[in-house]
């Protein structure tokens, strides 16, 4: 039975293996060090839950909210489902969940977030009615060539 709750410190080195396992099966390159240090901030968010299917955890969910001139923003969301789960709905429903205990427990209108034009993530949000905005855009710099090409120091 999946059962819904709160991540617990006792839970980070399964969280971080979990966190891996899935990112990596995309493309990024994490180790288990650096998982068990991303899984350590986001313990610092203020939404936090996890599912666990006959005792094992199979999905992570961590996200901040932000207050905006317009209601609460739902915003750096990291939803984590163990790649053995994927692909049978239990990530589209507890996504779902996710935003629907945002809304009722904190308040939240809005969902912001970055992804790539090509990733299978874009496409999946678009059919779930999420949009481009064209006010916002992503800007990013490697701080070294930023700093080297600006001499302002």
């Amino acid at each position: 039975m999946l059962k819904i709750s709160k991540p617990q410190k006792k839970d980070i080195l399964d969280l971080a293996k979990i966190y891996m396992k899935s990112y990596n099966a995309e493309w990024e390159k994490w180790t288990l060090s650096k998982s068990k240090d991303m899984i350590n901030y986001r313990f610092t968010k203020k939404l936090k839950l996890k599912a666990t299917l006959d005792w094992k955890i199979v999905w992570l969910l961590f996200a901040d909210i932000k207050p905006f001139y317009n209601g609460n923003i739902l915003t750096d969301w990291d939803l984590v489902v163990d790649p053995k789960y994927q692909k049978n709905s239990i990530g589209k429903q507890l996504f779902f969940y996710g935003m629907q205990y945002a809304q009722k427990n904190l308040s939240v209108r809005f969902r912001e977030f970055y992804t790539f034009r090509d990733s299978y993530q874009y496409k999946r949000y678009k059919k779930l009615w999420f949009y481009d905005s064209q006010k916002f855009v992503l800007m990013a710099g490697n701080i070294e060539d930023i700093i080297k090409k600006n001499k302002y120091l």
